[in-house]
């Protein structure tokens, strides 16, 4: 656990350090630096404060869900038809490659922020690492693992990759340091492999998959960079009476406020896909295009102003509370991986996506306290 929350700091730090060496347009505000970086700190201290009284019974509940060797009718069912479902996405998306689409026209076509693309999506990003350290039968692991790349051919995106990433080192970390590295070296060695694949597939020259194998690192820092930019759109936004619910429900309130037509400015799917045009790389000639990546602790600053970081650990410390108590840990290792790694640069519920995945990990800890066979 040690290891996750040093890590999670020196990739802010990187983060933090590579920033002003990209060719953006502006200068990031100091506040914003102050306030990231506050906000990982402060997160990690509850987390290990979390972790310090807790460790033995995550352990164990880690231990128990390790040795699962079946899986429930309900589950198996539910992986077969998003397996079809995501298979004949990922042939339309095959099809659209050879005919030379853009992974753009790809994005569009399967509608990034539609339901059912963000169910596969989701479902094979969480199921595939969640199962992996199992005893179930390996068929069912291979069918997650297909089901896992077949979610990234459908945009021909390597994003998963990252946050998949995030959740086995989480997992294996926990559980046994020793050979949790081993087996997170092997996960990075095979994701790479997978990166180089991707590449191939979003129409770049075999020589750019070699070094797309390095730069996935600089673009996964690149991304997060923009979130201190998008941060900015953030803070500076109108308070809203609805704006005081968003940090802590994100799109569950924002939805349920607008039907009651209580939102004057919806962070609906226009906000959230609205580009950003940030600056460019001089040696590609790329653009910086930024749009989703909004840090959670942003929302806090917007609604409560500097405290907003506080109030939000304290809110983490609730929720894991929570889920330790009624012995969810199938969501409490998700949620540790996303508090970690994602939320300095990302809102977990800043779309249905992110509800669609809480759902998940809720519904398969309910299926195994009722049924102690998943």
């Amino acid at each position: 656990m040690y290891i996750l929350l040093i890590s999670a700091i020196i990739i802010q730090l990187v983060t933090l350090f590579r920033t002003p060496f990209y060719n953006y347009f502006n200068k990031l505000d100091g506040s914003i630096y102050i306030y990231s970086t506050m906000d990982v700190l402060i997160t990690c201290l509850v987390l290990y404060s979390i972790w310090n009284v807790s460790n033995r019974r995550v352990k164990e509940q880690i231990n128990a869900w390790c040795r699962v060797e079946k899986v429930s009718h309900t589950i198996l069912c539910i992986t077969i038809v998003l397996f079809i479902y995501a298979l004949s996405l990922a042939f339309s998306s095959i099809s659209f490659i050879l005919s030379g689409a853009t992974r753009q026209a790809l994005i569009t076509e399967h509608n990034m922020f539609g339901f059912g693309y963000l169910l596969v999506s989701s479902y094979f990003k969480i199921m595939f690492p969640m199962y992996l350290i199992t005893n179930v039968r390996k068929l069912f692991k291979f069918l997650l693992g297909i089901g896992f790349l077949l979610s990234m051919i459908i945009t021909a995106s390597r994003n998963e990759l990252i946050y998949a990433g995030y959740l086995i080192a989480t997992i294996y970390m926990i559980r046994d340091f020793r050979h949790g590295f081993k087996t997170v070296t092997i996960v990075i060695v095979a994701f790479m492999l997978l990166a180089f694949f991707i590449t191939i597939m979003q129409g770049r020259p075999v020589g750019d998959g070699f070094i797309s194998v390095i730069s996935v690192f600089d673009k996964h820092l690149l991304y997060r960079s923009y979130s201190l930019y998008l941060s900015d759109r953030v803070t500076s936004m109108p308070l809203d009476v609805d704006k005081y619910l968003y940090p802590f429900f994100g799109y569950i309130s924002d939805k349920f406020l607008s039907i009651l037509s209580l939102v004057n400015n919806s962070i609906d799917n226009s906000f959230v896909s609205h580009y950003e045009f940030l600056g460019y790389d001089k040696g590609t000639g790329n653009y910086y295009y930024a749009n989703v990546l909004y840090p959670w602790w942003s929302w806090f600053i917007l609604a409560f102003g500097p405290i907003g970081i506080l109030i939000k650990s304290i809110y983490i410390f609730f929720v894991f509370y929570v889920l330790l108590r009624v012995g969810f840990i199938f969501t409490y290792l998700y949620l540790m991986s996303i508090v970690l790694y994602s939320s300095p640069f990302y809102t977990p519920l800043i779309t249905i996506g992110g509800v669609i995945s809480i759902f998940i990990t809720v519904f398969i800890d309910i299926k195994l306290r009722r049924e102690n066979d998943v």
